[in-house]
């Protein structure tokens, strides 16, 4: 990927959580690295953001499972875009732009869009409106509440 590419008014901070701890990279003319900030700050800074990328990759022993940090992004009104990597494209659908894994060209696309304002606004509204529906804590209470009932009345049946 050249961030090269792309409008020289975009800063390109790539985020990356490793074994041996965390960090923030912000990739242009220079590298620099930042502790990635933990709890609330964490969730200050994701509200910063123009957009989030999860770029996922697949190996043999692994694929993304969830991505909450793109439900994290969704919640505050930050556009997402994903790989294809395993769960990403259920979390993301069409409230974020997904792109086929290990394609650098692709993604320098779905950024590309994203300079359109009106395109990142509406991607912002619909994300945050499918997190509410789908993973806020009340519609996961909800869900599991219509799971444990329906389980409930099938052992009462049979």
């Amino acid at each position: 990927f050249n961030p090269t590419t792309l409008s020289p008014l975009i800063p390109l901070l790539m985020m990356t959580r490793r074994f041996s701890g965390s960090r923030l990279v912000s990739r242009s003319l220079n590298s620099l690295t930042y502790p990635f900030p933990n709890g609330a700050a964490a969730a200050g800074f994701v509200q910063k953001l123009d957009a989030l990328v999860l770029p996922s990759r697949t190996v043999p022993t692994w694929s993304e499972q969830f991505g909450l940090v793109l439900v994290e992004a969704m919640l505050s009104e930050v556009p997402v875009i994903g790989s294809d990597s395993g769960a990403i494209p259920e979390v993301i659908d069409d409230a974020g732009l997904v792109y086929p894994e290990g394609d650098p060209a692709a993604l320098a696309a779905c950024l590309r869009l994203l300079q359109e304002p009106e395109k990142r606004r509406a991607l912002a509204l619909r994300g945050r409106e499918r997190a509410r529906r789908l993973y806020s804590a009340t519609a996961l209470l909800d869900e599991t509440y219509r799971l444990y009932t329906d389980l409930l009345s099938r052992s009462r049946v049979g």
